[in-house]
């Protein structure tokens, strides 16, 4: 698919976004709530893909370093998932992705130094600006950001996990197709989050179930062509078309979730538009 994997990716995932903020404003849903539901619903999807596309499956995969990253992941996954949830149960959502494009930057460049593949100046420069732009458009008064205190843990342990994160999926996805790896991680964080923070499913009423069933099938579908992209594209050309998502996702929330129009997003989508033209253009 090469570069529709990750364009179309951004799109459904932004659309999950806006749908998570949506499940968590609904009345009695919580963070614990929303994971230990969303999780086993992401699991059903990547499960049903894997049955559509049914590609070929070694479980020998399992074994060796790749494997031992895939249960690392698996970990750092849980935390990172914990803390974005407690953020977005508290914060804005257009905070939590300010800071997500923020944190895109360092590890733009960790990749590039990490693998010899990924250090393509003509789509690493435009991927930093994009990204720049994203952060930027997302200032508020006097180019400040003020961030709660659950946000701060994520950003914290975000900026160390996402490098590491990103590096061992690239080397995992040399051997494992994205769809088995989806659904391998996601099984393995269903099972984790209902026994460690699961307060059942009884605070979830007809509303909620919507928006739940909707933003795991998107977000399943994104993160399965996010990671074809990596495998297609390479890492950093992946997230430079994947640094869409936070503007589309503020356009959502400007409809759907209303929050406030800031003529500085559409400047910023302009500008990344700019920077995926011109790396599709030179590369």
């Amino acid at each position: 698919m090469g570069i529709l994997s990750p364009l179309i990716a951004s799109l459904l995932q932004a659309m999950s976004y806006t749908f998570d903020k949506a499940a968590l404003n609904v009345r009695r849903i919580d963070w614990k709530t929303y994971t230990s539901v969303s999780f086993p619903l992401l699991m059903l999807f990547d499960a049903l893909f894997l049955f559509i596309v049914h590609p070929a499956i070694d479980w020998g995969m399992l074994g060796g370093l790749a494997g031992i990253f895939v249960a690392v992941t698996i970990i750092t996954g849980f935390i990172t998932n914990t803390l974005y949830y407690r953020a977005l149960d508290e914060d804005n959502l257009h905070e939590l992705q300010t800071w997500g494009v923020f944190i895109a930057i360092p590890t733009l460049i960790v990749t590039s130094i990490l693998f010899a593949d990924e250090r393509n100046l003509v789509v690493l420069i435009p991927a930093l600006i994009a990204t720049a732009a994203v952060t930027w458009s997302h200032l508020g008064r006097g180019n400040r950001l003020a961030i709660q205190p659950k946000t701060a843990a994520f950003i914290g342990w975000m900026l160390i996990a996402t490098p590491a994160t990103v590096g061992m999926s690239k080397v995992i996805l040399q051997s494992w197709n994205p769809i088995l790896l989806e659904l391998v991680r996601d099984s393995s964080l269903a099972l984790i989050f209902w026994v460690a923070v699961s307060k059942g499913i009884s605070h979830v009423n007809r509303k909620a179930w919507s928006y739940l069933l909707a933003t795991n099938m998107f977000s399943s579908a994104a993160w399965i062509l996010y990671y074809y992209g990596y495998q297609q594209l390479g890492v950093v050309h992946t997230m430079l078309l994947f640094s869409l998502t936070p503007v589309r996702t503020y356009l959502f929330a400007l409809v759907f979730l209303r929050e406030k129009f800031l003529p500085r997003r559409i400047v910023a989508f302009v500008i990344v538009l700019g920077c995926i033209a011109a790396a599709q253009f030179l590369r």
